[in-house]
């Protein structure tokens, strides 16, 4: 049994996110070793998603920045430390009581859906000769976008154990918290930069 958790929750959660968040968290409470590989998993791809947002940075247009894609792994890392901390914190507000284990995978592993879709947009717009040709993908993109928000909301819902709103609403709360922090980081290192 501990075989099919292990292989199947990563491609479960592409159609099933609310039912394999929760028997991820279900199987972190019997045995464990699923829930402790998920939660690397979730690292990595938040790491991978922090990386992915700074390939525009890095692109031969702009300079060589290697040095940048460590620090942009770490900002995914801090990212959903600092994002699970928030709404754990901001869904005690609905009537939430979720560890912040859970929440940091389940921020990590709702990020698989959109890390995919940013890659393929970086890599689409990489190799595209004119700028007409993205635009006419621009609807395939934005489907992308909102199932990966989708994905994201459902595997946090099933962490929250909230309704689909208060999960949203902590959701709009939480990053709009933490805007304002970030945007100002980011300013200060993109002003150091150049």
């Amino acid at each position: 049994m501990r075989q099919t958790i292990q292989q199947s929750y990563l491609l479960k959660l592409w159609y099933k996110p609310f039912g394999s968040m929760q028997g991820l968290i279900a199987s972190g409470r019997n045995d464990g070793y699923s829930y402790k590989q998920a939660q690397r998993v979730s690292l990595v791809v938040a790491s991978c998603f922090g990386v992915i947002q700074s390939l525009p940075l890095i692109s031969p247009q702009s300079g060589s920045y290697f040095w940048l894609l460590p620090l942009a792994a770490l900002f995914g890392l801090v990212g959903v430390y600092w994002l699970a901390w928030l709404m754990r914190n901001f869904g005690r507000w609905f009537g939430a009581a979720a560890d912040l284990r859970d929440l940091r995978m389940a921020l990590g592993l709702g990020l698989m859906p959109w890390s995919a879709v940013f890659c393929l947009l970086f890599i689409f717009i990489q190799s595209a000769q004119q700028v007409e040709s993205v635009q006419g993908f621009f609807p395939l993109f934005f489907a992308g976008f909102i199932y990966g928000f989708v994905i994201l909301l459902l595997c946090l819902r099933a962490v929250l154990e909230v309704t689909l709103v208060k999960t949203f609403m902590c959701i709009v709360i939480a990053f709009a918290v933490s805007i304002f922090p970030f945007t100002f980081i980011i300013q200060v290192l993109l002003q150091s930069i150049h």
